[in-house]
């Protein structure tokens, strides 16, 4: 699967084949994206709201990192300056 793939599919994962995809995926992001992504889960109120918000808001942040990563003047320089290779939508995901 590429990253074009699992961003299509990104709201149909469940249990632990989201799990898995989510793991792969973040193996190719820059630790920026991964920061990211770990601020995002640290602020949820999980308390008071439901899973499936967290699920639905947390697609939008991996959507909106994989965005930028993919950009050549955003996270392309980023990616580069890391050491990291271009990260593209034919970029496999396993």
């Amino acid at each position: 699967m590429n990253v074009r793939e699992v961003m299509n599919r990104l709201d149909q994962f469940q249990g632990e084949d989201r799990e898995r995809v989510l793991l792969a995926l973040i193996g190719q992001l820059s630790p920026v994206s991964i920061r990211t992504l770990q601020h995002f889960q640290e602020q949820f109120d999980g308390v008071n709201r439901p899973f499936e918000e967290f699920v639905r808001e947390q697609n939008e942040k991996i959507r909106e990192c994989v965005k930028i990563e993919l950009s050549e003047v955003l996270g392309g320089p980023v990616r580069s300056m890391l050491g990291l290779a271009p990260l593209t939508e034919e970029t496999e995901i396993t």
